[in-house]
């Protein structure tokens, strides 16, 4: 994300932010760059993601550092799967890109306020991202890396008004074992839950989308029609065809035009 955000003055100046995303359980870590050069990326990606959490497959857009050079021969070297999405044709694209406006429009709320100290405010939307439940998968980030939300003052608030706070104690210890076994328990929970409702919340998405794109269209020779072809090589860029004859119709998806 950037340039578009004002020059930040610490640590020779942030310019960029690199969002990444778990393409399992949505969480997100906010990384922000001074440049997009490719050694300003792999030390970003080396020191907040690799080292942090492990990286099996790596997939990113078409920028021009990540796809050649020093960022591939430190993703070969650390045999770091290497992948280009196409923007629109690939499930994480979307995704990040959501994201991307998710993270624009917090950061909008706080500029004024921090203006050239912004990067200051990435940990804390970092963490309120990962607490809150994806729609998708029915659960939040951290629930599904860790098992469970971390407390904030809002839960402290709502145990005292339920009347769960004087139930803790912390002063009972609990066996290490039994934790252990808890935790992954309701990781599993979890990840059972998220699979159901995001089978579920995909067959409802579907079915909107379906209402309005799944509609048979028919081309009988002699119609007039026109073509939305690209143009140049020039990205998203494209122009609509003079009106063309439909010659012939070969199959339910090939027509022929004069």
């Amino acid at each position: 994300m950037g340039p578009s955000l004002k020059l930040s003055r610490r640590f020779g100046g942030f310019k960029y932010v690199i969002i990444c995303v778990c393409r399992v359980t949505r969480y997100v870590e906010l990384i922000p760059v001074t440049s997009l050069k490719a050694t300003a990326l792999a030390d970003a990606l080396l020191i907040h993601l690799i080292a942090r959490y492990k990286c099996h497959t790596l997939i990113y857009d078409q920028q021009s550092a990540m796809m050649f050079g020093l960022m591939q021969s430190v993703l070969k070297i650390l045999r770091i799967h290497s992948q280009v999405a196409v923007a629109g044709l690939h499930l994480m694209t979307s995704i990040a890109e959501r994201m991307v406006r998710k993270v624009e429009d917090i950061l909008k709320s706080y500029i004024f306020d921090y203006r050239a100290n912004w990067h200051l405010l990435l940990p804390f939307i970092a963490f309120n991202l990962n607490q809150t439940p994806c729609e998708t998968l029915g659960l939040s980030p951290h629930e599904l890396t860790y098992g469970r939300n971390f407390d904030d003052d809002l839960d402290d608030i709502y145990d005292e008004l339920t009347g769960n706070a004087d139930q803790q104690d912390p002063n009972i210890k609990k066996n290490v074992l039994a934790y252990l076994t808890d935790l992954r328990e309701q990781i599993d929970r979890n990840k059972e839950l998220s699979i159901q409702h995001g089978l579920a919340q995909h067959a409802k998405t579907k079915g909107w989308y379906d209402r309005y794109a799944t509609k048979n269209k028919q081309f009988d020779p002699g119609q007039k029609v026109i073509i939305l072809q690209k143009d140049d090589n020039r990205k998203l860029f494209g122009r609509w065809s003079e009106p063309c004859d439909v010659v012939d119709q070969l199959t339910h998806v090939i027509t022929t035009l004069g």
